[in-house]
């Protein structure tokens, strides 16, 4: 990451508190100078700053550096560190450790409020939607990756929603809050479900989510797809009412689900994503788009080289939000997203 500071602040070597873009930090205790700036931002109810890009200049500025000792929370743990295991020990250990949630930091997430009813949060027995920004991987151009081969694709600018079937008396059918027997959610013999990135979705809300698998006819289609008795889908939901609708869709448009993994929940794993792919083109089920499979080395060299390629026009004509890459060769589930600077 890039970050711009006042000259001086900091020096070669020091170790400093780095907050990545779309960090919440509340605005709790005056540590801050913006605190009491017109910086502030609301977020769930709560004041605080939302770290963002922003040009500098002419620097694209990527995160929040900040003195160790600025965070009490953090300095502590540290400093504790240190006398036990040693200063070099006792550093590299606090380096491999998160503290977001020591000093209430949250994520920041572009608010939209799912309408329509809410069983509870979104199941446990699938993760939740989620790749690393390639930034945070500082080995990536090595002999490590260099030679696994990527499926590229268009990340699209939505929210992440998973629909999932179990079979009806199963230990994973058991873990669900009741629901009545009905067209869509449940049958005499299994379990539909729909869910946002942090919601279960309840069919009678007759929301956004259920109608856009209502439209693919998955409630009837899911169970048994691919051979897996009890799966779950997870995609994008695109259309203009969601987010800022960076994807120019017209106010007239449906809301489209595009699938981009499948997750075994018997074998707590994803298919692979070429599977994924064919049955998708099987099952008439939108994918989201595939640029092709490529080894890193032949896509790109450097951190700077594959920021550069995430950059141009998406597949609707827009500001392309950026890429994932999944892996497709020995190492399972390892997956990252590559998003544009001009998109940010």
């Amino acid at each position: 990451w890039t970050v711009v500071v006042y000259r001086g602040d900091f020096k070669v070597g020091q170790l400093v508190l780095y907050f990545e873009i779309d960090s919440f930090i509340p605005a709790t205790n005056g540590r801050f100078s913006w605190e009491v700036s017109d910086t502030l931002t609301e977020f769930r109810g709560e004041k605080g700053y939302h770290v963002r890009s922003q040009m500098l200049g002419k620097q694209l500025s990527q995160g929040l550096v900040q003195q160790v000792g600025a965070m009490p929370e953090v300095n502590a743990v540290l400093e504790g560190l240190q006398k036990k295991h040693g200063v070099c020990k006792g550093t590299e250990m606090a380096m491999e450790m998160a503290f977001e949630d020591r000093i209430g930091v949250k994520k920041w997430e572009v608010p939209f409020e799912v309408q329509g009813q809410i069983l509870g949060p979104a199941p446990s027995f699938f993760p939740r939607p989620a790749s690393e920004r390639v930034q945070n991987i500082p080995d990536l151009f090595t002999h490590r990756y260099l030679n696994e081969v990527f499926q590229v694709t268009e990340k699209l600018d939505g929210v992440s929603m998973t629909v999932y079937s179990v079979v009806r008396g199963s230990k994973w059918y058991k873990a669900l809050p009741a629901v009545p027997v009905g067209p869509g959610q449940e049958t005499q013999d299994v379990r539909f479900g729909v869910a946002s990135a942090n919601k279960g979705l309840d069919e009678r809300g007759n929301d956004l989510y259920w109608n856009a698998a209502k439209r693919l006819g998955l409630p009837t289609r899911l169970h048994g797809i691919g051979g897996v008795q009890n799966v779950a889908i997870q995609g994008e939901l695109v259309g203009p009412a969601i987010k800022r609708n960076s994807m120019r869709f017209p106010d007239s448009a449906e809301h489209n689900f595009f699938v981009f993994q499948i997750f075994d929940i018997d074998k707590q794993e994803y298919l692979p994503p070429v599977e994924v792919v064919d049955i998708c083109e099987r099952m008439a089920l939108p994918h989201v788009p595939v640029l092709g499979y490529f080894k890193l080395r032949d896509f790109a060299a450097s951190l700077n080289e594959i920021l550069a390629k995430a950059e141009g026009v998406g597949t609707w004509g827009q500001t392309r939000e950026g890429y994932v890459f999944k892996s497709v060769s020995s190492r399972k589930d390892f997956t990252f997203k590559v998003i544009s600077n001009k998109w940010l």
